[in-house]
């Protein structure tokens, strides 16, 4: 059971106790966010918050570090397990939350990865970039492609960072025509 003292100023004013509480098996997500501050200053802050059934309003907690937020995922999802009977909650703020991931940028990066994902399970590693989809491709595929994919069982073709480099450098110095890194065959939902 969480008990908490909210900032909410109207839940004092209705009951007068201000004091949420709810139980670990009754949250459904966990949902994660990344904010980018843009100001003089650029700053980013993380947030994790608990959507629980029944509540009107999730908790979410902020964290300055990425490093901070882990700890505090891992800590919630080992209670959130331990209540549910080794069942998860489902993972929120992730655009594939089904294979738990995130890729940026126009070389389809893996930029976020959910542990325990399908995603991190197959193998898939951050900083790793999606090649293709269902079938290797001659070249890489774009992200609208990518996504079309995607699936829970989807079977992706990812490239580590070392073997990218040592493609690109390859092409560089003209020891290759066309650039074509090692690529990793990973099966998510197995």
């Amino acid at each position: 059971m969480i008990t908490f003292k909210s900032s909410d100023v109207f839940g004092n004013l209705v009951n007068g106790s201000n004091q949420p509480t709810f139980f670990w098996e009754d949250v459904n997500t966990v949902h994660i966010n990344e904010i980018d501050v843009e100001t003089q200053t650029p700053s980013v802050i993380y947030q994790c918050s608990l959507i629980v059934s029944g509540s009107k309003i999730p908790l979410t907690i902020q964290c300055a570090r990425p490093e901070d937020l882990e700890h505090l995922v891992s800590t919630l999802e080992y209670y959130i397990r331990n209540s549910r009977l080794a069942h998860d909650a489902q993972p929120g703020g992730l655009p594939y939350p089904t294979q738990g991931l995130r890729f940026t940028g126009i070389e389809n990066v893996i930029s976020l990865l959910w542990a325990g994902s399908p995603a991190d399970k197959a193998g898939v590693k951050l900083g790793d970039r999606l090649w293709s989809v269902g079938k290797v491709a001659n070249q890489q595929l774009d992200r609208e492609d990518i996504e079309k994919g995607l699936s829970p069982s989807a079977i992706l073709f990812v490239v580590s960072p070392a073997d990218w480099d040592k493609a690109l450098a390859a092409k560089n110095t003209g020891a290759v025509k066309f650039f074509s890194p090692k690529l990793r065959k990973v099966t998510l939902g197995l």
